[in-house]
């Protein structure tokens, strides 16, 4: 009877304080990552140029489409002016129909979309959607709905960090 007593004083205290280890240790770790920050030409372009970088050699008419319906809807929207060449541009759209690469392949095509500095080269940011269809038809509506939604937002985070919305 004594060695229970013995070891449920001795075990109990040390189990408590092994168990709140971890937790001693969650508190010490922040909570929420500071987000970083955004690229400042997101939130002061007003001049873009979109690049059509190509697509899937088996499918280049609609790969013609995408980029065409992808320009009406950054047109539509507003926010920029379109240019005709990159040169006076402050950033460069880059749509590219393409299949996933490497183990990334994919059933369907996907739409990629870089934002790039025209005077580095360097991307500031990129999306990716995928893109429904078969292979008589692909429906680029969806995919080219959602990278211009991406932008949209990425553009009001964009202002809203920087102090302009």
């Amino acid at each position: 009877m004594r060695s229970v007593v013995r070891s449920v004083f001795l075990y109990v205290p040390l189990a408590a304080t092994l168990l709140s280890i971890p937790a001693l240790n969650a508190k010490q770790q922040p909570n929420d990552v500071r987000a970083a920050p955004l690229p400042a030409q997101i939130a002061t372009a007003k001049r873009v140029f979109i690049s059509y970088a190509g697509g899937i050699p088996e499918m280049p008419p609609q790969g013609d489409v995408a980029y065409n319906q992808f320009y009406a809807a950054i047109k539509g929207w507003g926010r920029y002016e379109l240019l005709a060449a990159p040169a006076d541009a402050d950033l460069v759209l880059e749509i590219t129909v393409m299949y996933g690469v490497g183990r990334e392949c994919y059933s369907h095509p996907l739409l990629r979309l870089v934002i790039l500095d025209p005077k580095t080269h360097i991307v500031v940011w990129a999306f990716t959607e995928g893109v429904h269809g078969d292979l008589r038809h692909y429906d680029f509506d969806g995919a080219i709905t959602k990278i211009v939604d991406d932008i949209k937002s990425l553009d009001a985070r964009a202002k809203v960090a920087a102090g302009s919305a």
